[in-house]
């Protein structure tokens, strides 16, 4: 003779298949996306503020701008990329890059690949853009460049320049007083390949 399922189990087995239909209403409905978990660009993808070519971007304390990419060469051997970027200070006071968050030696600022390898900018030439006092309202403008290795052909397109903010990049000094992001993410990405 069966025994009857208790109440608790009854319910639990109406409540999965209730889930179920409500889970595919949801989908059908187009409320509930399969890929729900994953962000754009990846489940690993730094968030920054994002533009193109010609776009001012602006955390609260720099606004980024890339005015031109172009190829350069290296000792004249080594094809290599160049990236002009306007920085200007958003601020009340005279700082330099690294006094809001971004490294001395520039890491993390990379160029990035469609075959996602990255390439870093030059650790003592990018010092013009990081140790530069900017002035209030002022604003600095450098060209970044991009080294391959000695013996690499021909590089491939960039299709973004990443330039990491540290968010608690900002200390305690009297020029930093009353600084502040106005994001959570401060970081920026500007897609190189944008149409026009």
């Amino acid at each position: 003779m069966l025994k009857p399922v208790p109440p608790v189990f009854r319910y639990r087995r109406v409540s999965r298949r209730f889930n179920a239909l409500f889970l595919a209403a949801l989908l059908l409905a187009g409320l509930l996306s399969p890929a729900l978990a994953v962000s754009p660009g990846g489940g690993n993808q730094r968030p920054s503020l994002e533009g193109c070519v010609g776009d001012t971007l602006f955390n609260g304390v720099w606004r980024l701008k890339v005015t031109k990419i172009e190829r350069i060469v290296k000792d004249g051997t080594t094809p290599s990329w160049g990236l002009t970027v306007e920085v200007r200070n958003g601020t009340r006071t005279t700082m330099t890059l690294t006094d809001a968050g971004v490294s001395y030696s520039g890491d993390g600022i990379q160029l990035t690949f469609p075959d996602g390898t990255a390439l870093s900018v030059d650790p003592l030439e990018v010092q013009k853009l990081t140790l530069t006092k900017v002035q209030q309202g002022g604003m600095l403008r450098v060209q970044l460049n991009f080294y391959f290795d000695a013996g690499v052909k021909a590089g491939p397109t960039p299709s973004k320049l990443l330039f990491e903010i540290d968010p608690r990049g900002i200390g305690f000094s009297e020029q930093q007083r009353g600084v502040a992001f106005t994001t959570p993410t401060p970081s920026f990405r500007v897609q190189l390949d944008c149409p026009h």
